[in-house]
């Protein structure tokens, strides 16, 4: 055990040596950008100190840097863009983090958050902080001590109160110009929603919907967990519970509403930390709905929400008792069926046009990149010529695809090769020589890989099916169970099951130990 566990240690401090040396590289690469762009400046006569605005498209150098990660590495653009990040910020603002890694001692995801909590701190104290909160985990970890998350930025935070006292409150200040929202696509239907807000009002928050959530538990203790509760709370807050208004969240216990209290609503005042809202307003929903992807894994028809991904019929459903409204589209799906001969020669796309390259890509088709379609530009693979439009790219679908604006711009003013199939495969040749290949994610191109395997099929598509023979059940004219009964025959088999279970006397266990007969 003992000769294993060393083992383990020799190899975690050869990978955080490794993971500095990775860090280096990936700096010297930036680097390597930035040059790069300085040169290309001094060959259109522009120089530092000069006020001028440069007469030709600026790549930023840190995109520059991870194209090439994600084209050498293999990664993806997110991760490559925080590994040059992360870089950037050990090598030059906090030097004696990455010392430590290169001891071994220090892992590069502790690094990262010790980095991430004192990137407020001023330039000034900023090099004494990181040495003695460095020197520290240092010794703690050599010493025998194992501090964890909270003990270590407990003592960065006593050390950044002795060297910059007056900093605390102008940091926290600063911190709060960070609060976001962000919309993560997941798998399966679902999806990360993150808030970054100030401390107080997530507790709040926290606590409101907890309090609702315990009350449905109490109504059903053996239903869904407290933090399904806490999810359905939140959902139904914003949105309220099937198509109604939403209600506000029932007071914490122990205190007084305003009548009881004998205050009035005017006198009234918010509680530090909390938002200026007066309560919850409903949402407007009205979802945009394409009718086209065959039956999912589980046999039951999918669809496709630009921000969530793929979803069951249930989940359209359950939207749709929540919206005002919907929009519904059944395309055609064959290739370049919006393609228009007069409208080919035209740089601007029409809506249907537009909307049929997003549905079939899915999102971005940089390699590397998954921003989703409905936030990019739809760009010309071969470049329009707007001098002689029939000489240059088209605008037709074999000739479009969907580029974030970054990478939009990186295509148009970098040094890469492009090339589109029929097919809307994209193989990128950088020019460093990589080829990488990407292919299009949307459910447009879903569908289509779908009736190409079935005409691949060495049975074939049944004798006299349509052209393409899976069935789509929502528009069928017959009846259909509704959402409503479907769930109350599910929970009606489920209490049939609690209970058989509960008066099933139990099976007799197997005696282990007989007698010693």
């Amino acid at each position: 055990m003992r000769a294993l566990t060393l083992t383990a240690v020799d190899a975690l401090h050869a990978e955080n040596r490794t993971a500095a040396a990775r860090l280096r590289a990936c700096r010297e690469l930036f680097a390597l950008c930035e040059d790069e762009q300085f040169d290309r400046a001094v060959a259109a006569g522009y120089g530092a100190g000069l006020d001028e605005r440069p007469s030709y498209a600026i790549i930023d150098p840190l995109q520059i840097a991870c194209a090439e990660i994600v084209a050498a590495y293999g990664v993806h653009h997110n991760r490559a863009r925080k590994l040059i990040t992360l870089a950037n910020d050990l090598c030059l603002r906090f030097p004696a983090l990455l010392e430590a890694m290169e001891t071994g001692v220090l892992d590069e995801e502790t690094a990262e958050m010790l980095a991430r909590h004192m990137r407020l701190i001023d330039a000034a104290a900023l090099e004494k902080i990181q040495r003695e909160v460095a020197d520290w985990l240092l010794d703690a970890i050599n010493s025998g001590r194992r501090p964890g998350r909270d003990a270590i930025l407990d003592e960065a935070d006593s050390i950044t109160r002795k060297y910059d006292p007056e900093g605390v409150l102008a940091r926290r200040e600063r911190a709060r110009e960070e609060r976001n929202l962000w919309l993560r696509r997941g798998r399966d239907g679902m999806a990360d929603l993150t808030a970054r807000i100030s401390a107080l009002d997530a507790q709040a928050i926290f606590e409101a919907l907890g309090t609702i959530a315990s009350v449905q538990k109490r109504k059903n203790p053996g239903g869904a967990s407290t933090g399904q509760l806490r999810a359905d709370a939140l959902v139904n807050a914003l949105l309220g519970s099937d198509g109604s208004a939403p209600a506000s969240p029932p007071s914490p216990a122990g205190s007084a509403s305003a009548a009881e209290s004998g205050s009035s609503a005017s006198d009234s005042s918010p509680a530090p930390g909390m938002a200026d809202a007066t309560g919850p307003l409903p949402a407007s929903v009205r979802p945009d709905i394409t009718v086209l992807v065959p039956l999912g894994e589980d046999g039951q028809p999918e669809v496709y929400l630009p921000r969530g991904g793929t979803a069951t019929i249930e989940t359209l459903i359950a939207l749709l008792s929540r919206s005002i409204g919907a929009t519904i589209t059944v395309p055609d799906t064959a290739p370049g069926a919006a393609d228009s001969e007069l409208l080919a020669r035209r740089y601007r796309l029409s809506p249907e046009l537009a909307r049929r390259i997003r549905l079939r890509d899915g999102t971005c088709r940089h390699p590397g990149c998954s921003v989703p379609a409905s936030d990019c530009d739809i760009d010309h693979c071969r470049p329009f010529d707007h001098s002689d439009p029939g000489g240059g790219g088209l605008s037709i679908e074999a000739n479009l695809m969907c580029l974030c604006r970054q990478h939009h711009r990186f295509k148009t003013f970098h040094g890469w090769d492009y090339h589109l199939d029929p097919d809307a495969t994209l193989t990128v040749t950088t020019d460093t020589g990589h080829t990488i290949t990407t292919d299009p994610a949307g459910p447009l191109a879903r569908w289509r890989r779908d009736v190409a395997a079935d005409a691949e099929s060495p049975t074939g598509p049944p004798p006299g099916s349509p052209p393409h023979p899976r069935r789509r059940p929502w528009l069928s004219p017959g009846s259909q169970a509704t959402h409503q009964h479907r769930r109350e025959r599910d929970l009606a088999a489920e209490r049939e099951a609690n209970t058989i279970a509960r008066f099933t006397p139990p099976l007799p266990q197997p005696d282990h130990d007989p007698p010693p007969f």
